[in-house]
C-alpha cells in the first residue's frame, strides 16, 4: 500500500502544521494589538471623510470606495493573513 500504512504526525499537504511557534528569519514579531491599532488608524481618513460628508448624503460611489478601502486596509496590517508569510 502506498504510505506502508504508516501515519505521520507532521504537516501533510492538505493540512498543514498550524502552530503559533513559527519564527521568522526577517518578518519582527508583532503583537494583534499593534496591528489592531495600525488597521485603525489606517481607516480613520476614510471614516471621517464617511461620516463628515455634508448634508450626510453618502453616495453609492464613496460607500463602495469606503468598503474597499477599510477591506484592503483590514488586508494589509491584518494580524492573521497566511498569504503575507508568501509575500
Amino acid at each position: 500500500s502506498f504510505g506502508n500504512g504508516r501515519l505521520s504526525s507532521g504537516a501533510s499537504f492538505t493540512g498543514g502544521l498550524v502552530t503559533d511557534e513559527q519564527q521568522y528569519a526577517v518578518l519582527p514579531d508583532v503583537p494583534p494589538i499593534v496591528t489592531f491599532a495600525l488597521t485603525l488608524i489606517a481607516m480613520l481618513p476614510m471614516l471621517w471623510k464617511m461620516l463628515t460628508t455634508s448634508g450626510n448624503k453618502v453616495t453609492k460611489e464613496l460607500l463602495y470606495l469606503g468598503v474597499t478601502v477599510c477591506a484592503y486596509c483590514s488586508f494589509l496590517f491584518g494580524w492573521h493573513v497566511h498569504e503575507k508569510a508568501a509575500l
